[in-house]
């Protein structure tokens, strides 16, 4: 986070995004991010668990649903109503994947576009600390810490070959992938990030639904 990866995660979906698109944000939270969205005319929906954060967002120009994504098995949308879905850091969250990308593959229109990102567990960092014995970064309670930070609910791992197994089973072809810096502790090299984007500390990517 200090290294300005949510910044970079922005910027690379902004670029994505178009002007003029039905846009939907998932865990649009209070609407901080998702009020960037707006910009080139764009339609922005939302979808919070939480109602406070939710009510912030719809300040913001937000049209945003108070949802639990695993709960609700077919999500408030029409069948292809969206010409973007953002879901920025949030599968990890997911307990059924399958329930996630079924419905995001519905509410998509034909040729429209799934921005994603997730952290990569198969990041150069996790692979030297799993070498090391140490936690990567796994959570495995929600009151035990990991690496001094607290538990977040994270309950999924992806890698890159992973996550693009199962955008293609649920329809969907990977066609533009970002390429953040590769850090390992301080360092911090981009060059290495665009030579080696296997082994970034996150995985973004954009999906064209077939």
């Amino acid at each position: 986070m200090d290294a300005g990866f949510f910044d970079l995660k922005l910027a690379v979906f902004l670029e994505w995004m178009g002007k003029s698109k039905k846009v939907l944000d998932l865990g649009c939270y209070d609407g901080r991010h998702s009020k960037l969205f707006l910009k080139g005319n764009n339609d922005v929906y939302g979808v919070e668990i939480l109602k406070k954060p939710a009510e912030a967002a719809r300040k913001k120009g937000i049209k945003v649903k108070v949802l639990d994504l695993d709960r609700s098995k077919t999500w408030p949308f029409e069948d292809s109503f969206f010409d973007i879905v953002v879901a920025g850091d949030i599968v990890e969250h997911v307990l059924s994947t399958d329930n996630f990308f079924a419905n995001i593959h519905r509410i998509l229109k034909k040729d429209g576009y799934l921005l994603i990102s997730t952290p990569n567990i198969a990041s150069l960092g996790r692979r030297v600390m799993l070498l090391a014995g140490k936690n990567p970064y796994i959570e495995i309670c929600s009151h035990d810490e990991v690496q001094g930070f607290p538990a977040i609910g994270h309950v999924r791992y992806f890698t890159h070959d992973s996550l693009k197994r199962l955008l293609t089973h649920y329809g969907m072809v990977v066609e533009k992938t970002a390429t953040p810096p590769l850090y390992l502790g301080p360092f911090t090299n981009s060059l290495l990030g665009r030579l080696f984007p296997t082994l970034t500390w996150s995985i973004i990517l954009k999906a064209r639904k077939l």
